[in-house]
C-alpha cells in the first residue's frame, strides 16, 4: 500500500462519513484513533492546528519522563516534545506546517479493573490548563 497524504485522510473520513446518515461518537473515535494511530507523532500537531483539542494513550514505546517539564501536580506534566524526522507518507510542505516544538500535557494515572491486574496508564494531551481539566477528569473513562 502506497503512502497518504493528510488531505487523503482527511478525503477518507469525509467519505466514510457520507456513508452514515447519524455516525455514532464511538464510531467517529474509533476512526481518529486509527487516524492519529497511522499518522504518528505529527497528528497531534495537525489536529491542533484545525483547534481540535486531543488526549490520546502515550503509545508504549514512546517514554515519558516526568522528571522533565513543568509539574502541574502529582503524576501531571507540561513537557515539549520535539517534532524529530519527516515521515515517509508527509510531504514536505505538510512537515514544514508542523511546529518544530510542541507543549503537551501528560498525565499518569493507574486503571483498576476488578479481577485484573492494576494497570498504570500514560495520556498525553493538548488540555494544558490543569484548573480547567483537571487530572482526575482525564483519568475518567
Amino acid at each position: 500500500m502506497g503512502a497518504v497524504s493528510v488531505a487523503g485522510l482527511e478525503t477518507i473520513v469525509a467519505v466514510f462519513f457520507s456513508t452514515f446518515t447519524t455516525p455514532t461518537a464511538e464510531v467517529f473515535l474509533t476512526l481518529v484513533r486509527r487516524w492519529v494511530l497511522c499518522l504518528g507523532r505529527p497528528a497531534i500537531a495537525l489536529l491542533r492546528r484545525r483547534g481540535v483539542d486531543s488526549v490520546f494513550r502515550l503509545h508504549q514505546s514512546r517514554k515519558a519522563d516526568f522528571r522533565k517539564g513543568r509539574r502541574l501536580g502529582r503524576q501531571d506534566r507540561l513537557v515539549e516534545w520535539h517534532k524529530g524526522p519527516r515521515p515517509r507518507w508527509m510531504s514536505r510542505r505538510e512537515f514544514l506546517a508542523v511546529p518544530d516544538t510542541m507543549v503537551l500535557r501528560l498525565v499518569r494515572f493507574a486503571c483498576a479493573v476488578p479481577g485484573w491486574r492494576t494497570e498504570r496508564i500514560t495520556v498525553v494531551t493538548t488540555l494544558l490548563d490543569p484548573e480547567a481539566y483537571p487530572a482526575r477528569d482525564l483519568a475518567d473513562p
